[in-house]
């Protein structure tokens, strides 16, 4: 892999003392320095290779082996049941109106010995 500058973006360090850096130098896909393009240029070998942001933000790499991030987003299509009555009528309109064997996501209705089947 060998050296990569990344630089011309706005690069977040997640530190409180130093939240933006200029430019971050990785070697062999891990991070070994973050500063201005300027200095890391001069501490990188002669054949560092330049990844150009091109105006993007390069944020911390973050292993989520559970994925909150893409649970965040389903969860904007989620259906929240509060009510009997309402949860009944809503759940029979949309099977009528997508077809059997659709199902969407549905929380927030946790009554007891309550089944709903298509």
């Amino acid at each position: 892999m060998g050296q990569i500058l990344y630089y011309n973006g706005t690069i977040l360090t997640m530190e409180d003392q130093k939240p933006c850096v200029e430019a971050v130098l990785t070697e062999n896909g891990r991070i070994t320095d973050a500063g201005t393009y300027k200095d890391l240029l001069e501490r990188a070998g002669s054949q560092v290779r330049k990844g150009d942001l091109q105006g993007n933000v390069m944020v911390p790499g973050f292993i989520d082996p559970h994925s909150h991030f893409t649970a965040c987003a389903s969860n904007t299509m989620e259906v929240t049941w509060t009510e009997r009555k309402i949860l009944i009528p809503l759940f029979h309109a949309y099977r009528i109106l997508s077809g059997r064997g659709r199902y969407r996501r549905a929380s927030g209705y946790r009554r007891p010995g309550m089944t709903i089947t298509a």
